[in-house]
C-alpha cells in the first residue's frame, strides 16, 4: 500500500506530521501507542473524565516488527516515515 499511486492510499497513509502541519488550527495531544494506558488517561483527565483502564484485547503472539519485516518493507517504511521517526524520536 505504500507504494500505490492512489490519492486516497497516499492521504491516508501519509506521515503523522504532515497531517499535524495540516491541521495546526485543531489542538492535538498525541498518544503512543507503547505508552496507551497513560496517555489516554491523561487526555480524558483533561476533558473530566474518571480515569479507565484499557483492556488488553487480541494481543499478538508476533515478535518485534522488525523482525517480521524483510528489509525491502524496512526500507519502504524508514523512507516513507522518516518524518515521523524523527519528530516523535522513535527507534527505527
Amino acid at each position: 500500500m505504500i507504494e500505490s499511486d492512489s490519492m486516497d492510499i497516499r492521504k491516508i497513509l501519509r506521515p503523522q506530521v504532515e497531517f499535524l502541519a495540516s491541521n495546526r488550527s485543531t489542538k492535538v495531544q498525541l498518544i503512543r501507542y507503547e505508552n496507551l494506558d497513560n496517555d489516554f488517561n491523561s487526555v480524558i483527565k483533561t476533558i473530566g473524565l474518571p480515569e479507565i483502564k484499557l483492556p488488553l484485547l487480541n494481543k499478538s503472539k508476533r515478535s518485534d516488527y522488525k523482525a517480521v519485516l524483510d528489509k525491502n518493507s524496512s526500507d519502504l517504511v524508514r523512507d516513507n516515515y522518516h518524518s515521523d521517526i524523527t519528530s516523535f524520536n522513535y527507534d527505527y
